[in-house]
């Protein structure tokens, strides 16, 4: 009797294994395998990893918006994502979060509010679909985080043409989310 198991890959000898070659990721260039010599642009970008541009005031749109708690109290938060969408910098991203206690709640009102999803004093009930590709505007500053420099949203601003939705190529495909993001 066969040691068979279905759905289960032929077993292949090593010698018959083909190597595929490695997809590139774009923009990077293709790497040069026999040359000892390396070289990559990191202009804006801190030690870390840390995403470090100037500060100022950037059209962006709300690529995200997720569920969270925050590392250091516990406390349910709100973390969205923002691109900045113009400019030398577009395409870059940053995070925001707002916190769901009571004392931090001015903070998601600004949020919402900028983007075109509900209004200080009401009930307001969205879904993420809803929040994707809406347009901004975000006042960035630089900051430190564990003693490294990086570049942090202060504030969320209503864009001065409107949420939008934003078009091109920093829009977000819609998918088919169900889930509600009540506040």
């Amino acid at each position: 009797m066969s040691n068979f198991t279905p759905n289960a890959p032929a077993p292949h000898k090593v010698e018959e294994q083909q190597q595929l070659p490695m997809p590139t990721p774009a923009p990077f260039p293709k790497p040069k395998e026999e040359e000892d010599a390396f070289e990559i642009d990191l202009t804006g970008v801190a030690e870390g990893g840390a995403v470090l541009i100037p500060e100022g005031q950037y059209e962006a749109v709300c690529i995200e918006v997720k569920h969270g708690y925050a590392k250091s109290s516990g406390n349910p938060q709100w973390i969205w994502r923002f691109a900045i969408a113009k400019g030398p910098h577009a395409g870059v991203e940053l995070l925001y979060y707002t916190a769901l206690t009571p004392g931090a709640l001015w903070k998601v009102s600004e949020v919402v509010t900028a983007l075109g999803l509900g209004q200080p004093g009401q009930k307001v009930s969205f879904k993420k679909e809803q929040a994707r590709n809406r347009r901004c505007l975000i006042e960035v500053v630089t900051d430190t985080y564990n003693n490294q420099k990086r570049s942090t949203i202060t504030q969320i601003l209503p864009h001065p043409e409107g949420p939008g939705p934003a078009t091109g190529h920093l829009a977000v495909a819609q998918q088919g989310d169900k889930d509600a993001v009540p506040f």
